[in-house]
């Protein structure tokens, strides 16, 4: 039996986390058995608290060395004292790769190592939400597939404010340092991918807050959003579909509010086709160009990890766009780039100039992209897919059909993906119905749009003027005036137009 004393000096890790100086500035890195493992040999490891997931901790010593699994307590065993500061399990820990039933004080009897750490005061343990029982006061930590997504939330939670992977990969193999442990210990858990674990963590960074990005990986995410005032809600929808995908941190910037000034070029046949037309040239100069930069239009949704499409190698070229669309008979789109933005010295007036002197054309600029000296059409049209979403293919949609777009028509046939991500984004408190009734009363969005988010349920009925608002929402082509906002004010007036019909005697 374990004696009570044993017992008490088993601490929480949450705890022992915020009263120790685990809690200074350092960044954390977190070190598994993925193909990156070895690159920790290119870094200086002491800039960095280090934990480790299970088998890493046999290579290097680490500040925390982290395992779900009793039968990594084996493996490791007095490994476990000479390379780890402090070691950490559930208090429930797996056994035989599941949900185990036996707790942590249990196995200070079956294990000498751990009754050593836990006298040393070296043992850390945790709630996981697997466990039969919650021990402590915090919340459990969520585990889908992989230790890494407990490893990372535990430090969230704990209040790590950035963290770092090596090792962390997706794909299907261990660095070949573990090659000894591919037959034993890969996918004991019935997973087929390393691929999962991405999606647990764009959940911790969104509940968090966090920094988290593989080392050696810009970060966060810069990505700047083609964008007037009147696509704020359509922009904003795209930003919450990028944070709840995205496995790296991310940030977006609205190039509308860019405090850089856009000279009007003085040619007719240059004016731009739609108001953020020529904001893509600005990102360089707001990145001090320095690293890389995405450019999304506004009228887009992301529906994949954006970290995809962050971590394409740009090799010599500037700049990567999206691949001609064949079924579409489209060219080369530059409504989704990658921007090399150390090798773009665009400055805004200057490209305007090109335009007023006939140096360029407006479709030179636009459509070429004449400015850039070295660009590759290398990111795939699943990125960039228009106006259709197929469910496990497509990773960003693009709403290019003006008069379909589900936040100025009811009737479009994408309509409903898009309401989905917009519905989670006002669960989640990322936008509000204030928000969206603003925007109608501006002449933004489509008056209907407030009436489907408010229904209480899906079934519940229409009344006749509810259903001829909504078909008042579309706007034939031959209707549309150059700007989204002359949509939606346009809307408006036909609705009043039917309101006052409606009040005659």
């Amino acid at each position: 039996m374990v004696d009570h004393e044993s017992k008490k000096i088993v601490k929480n890790f949450i705890d022992f986390f915020l009263q120790s100086n685990l809690a200074d500035s350092f960044p954390w890195l977190v070190l598994g058995k993925g193909p990156t493992f070895s690159q920790h040999k290119n870094y200086d490891l002491t800039k960095y608290r280090t934990l480790s997931l299970n088998h890493a901790l046999r290579e290097l010593a680490v500040d925390v060395a982290h395992l779900i699994d009793i039968e990594v307590v084996a493996d490791l065993d007095w490994l476990l004292d000479r390379n780890a500061r402090y070691v950490v399990l559930p208090w429930f820990p797996h056994c035989q790769f599941k949900a185990g039933s036996k707790s942590l004080d249990h196995y200070l009897t079956e294990f000498p190592v751990l009754a050593k750490l836990a006298s040393e005061e070296r043992l850390l343990w945790y709630d996981l939400d697997t466990g039969g029982t919650r021990h402590g006061q915090h919340q459990p930590i969520v585990v889908s597939n992989f230790s890494s997504e407990a490893a990372v939330a535990l430090l969230a939670q704990a209040g790590a404010k950035e963290v770092f992977t090596l090792g962390v990969d997706g794909g299907t193999t261990y660095d070949k340092t573990f090659a000894d442990l591919q037959a034993t210990t890969k996918f004991a858990n019935g997973q087929l991918s390393f691929d999962s674990q991405f999606s647990q963590f764009a959940s911790i960074i969104s509940q968090h807050d966090i920094k988290l990005a593989p080392l050696g990986v810009e970060c966060p995410i810069s990505i700047f959003i083609g964008a007037s005032a009147s696509e704020w809600l359509p922009a904003k929808v795209l930003e919450y579909s990028i944070a709840r995908h995205s496995s790296i941190t991310t940030k977006c910037h609205f190039l509308y509010q860019a405090n850089i000034e856009i000279p009007k070029p003085k040619r007719s046949d240059c004016q731009g086709r739609t108001p953020f037309s020529f904001h893509r040239f600005l990102i360089p100069e707001l990145k001090e160009f320095s690293g890389k930069a995405i450019y999304l239009d506004s009228d887009m949704l992301v529906t994949d990890d954006i970290s995809q499409l962050w971590q394409l190698d740009l090799g010599p070229s500037d700049l990567l766009c999206a691949k001609a669309d064949t079924d579409y008979q489209r060219q080369s789109q530059f409504a989704v780039m990658l921007l090399h933005c150390e090798k773009l010295d665009w400055h805004i007036a200057d490209l305007i100039k090109l335009l007023d002197d006939g140096t360029m054309s407006y479709s030179d600029l636009l459509h070429d992209m004449k400015a850039v000296a070295n660009y590759r059409a290398e990111i795939p049209i699943t990125w960039n897919s228009l106006d259709l979403y197929e469910p496990g293919i497509t990773s960003l949609v693009h709403f290019t059909d003006m008069t379909q777009q589900p936040w100025l028509s009811n009737h479009s046939p994408e309509e409903a993906i898009w309401l989905a991500y917009l519905k989670e984004a006002i669960n989640d408190d990322f936008i509000t119905l204030k928000q969206i009734q603003e925007q109608v009363n501006c002449g933004h969005i489509r008056p209907s749009l407030s009436r489907q988010l408010m229904t209480s349920s899906e079934g519940e009925a229409m009344t006749l003027s509810e259903r001829m608002a909504v078909d008042l929402d579309f706007v034939p082509p031959h209707k549309l005036i150059n700007s989204t906002s002359s949509i939606g004010q346009l809307t408006g007036k036909l609705l009043n137009m039917f309101k006052s019909q409606k009040n005659k005697p």
